[in-house]
């Protein structure tokens, strides 16, 4: 990866790979390599910290903005009601559109009542959210266990879409007997 600055060699101390002198020029790209250097550092210990792969070509992708972008949980949600949509009639009812769509917008809501955010990230979704999110659905919006249940299962085709794309490490809803 070229740091696209130009110095003269007769000027470069090869061995702590900085430009020699104290004018202003010399500070100044010592400062810009410093920068850089640091910059490679916290890409690399964003890296380990994400369980990623440690390369030459993530670090890059780090330093320069080139990073996927993560998902988020209404985000897939609605990816997914639209490929319904398109085989509404097909594969699927109305009344099964419908009841997706219900369960987007629950989870929507839930997200900004517990949250106090418009969407969340799927590694968000842990043990806990969906805890909370059944006694959201119980409390907040009064429905009986088996509607609960109900939009738990059409959420859970959600997350294991991201199970299975590996967005996601593994399933967070409890084992049911």
């Amino acid at each position: 990866m070229s740091s696209k600055r130009k110095w003269e060699p007769l000027k470069w101390n090869y061995s702590s790979a900085r430009a020699i002198g104290t004018r202003e020029d010399a500070k100044e790209l010592n400062y810009f390599l410093d920068t850089l250097e640091l910059q490679v550092f916290q890409a690399k210990r964003s890296l380990i910290e994400a369980d990623r792969e440690i390369s030459a070509q993530g670090i890059r992708d780090i330093i320069t903005g080139n990073v996927e972008q993560r998902k988020r949980i209404l985000e897939v949600f609605k990816e997914h009601n639209a490929q319904m949509k398109a085989l509404q009639g097909v594969d699927f009812a109305a009344s099964t559109m419908k009841r997706y769509n219900i369960s987007y917008n629950h989870t929507r809501d839930f997200i900004k009542w517990k949250y106090n955010a418009e969407d969340r990230d799927i590694r968000d979704l842990d043990h806990e959210f969906i805890s909370q999110y059944a006694f959201w659905l119980k409390t907040v919006r009064n429905c009986d266990h088996n509607t609960t249940m109900k939009y738990l299962v059409n959420f859970k085709k959600i997350v294991l879409i991201c199970v299975k794309s590996k967005w996601l490490l593994g399933d967070p809803f409890p084992i049911s007997n």
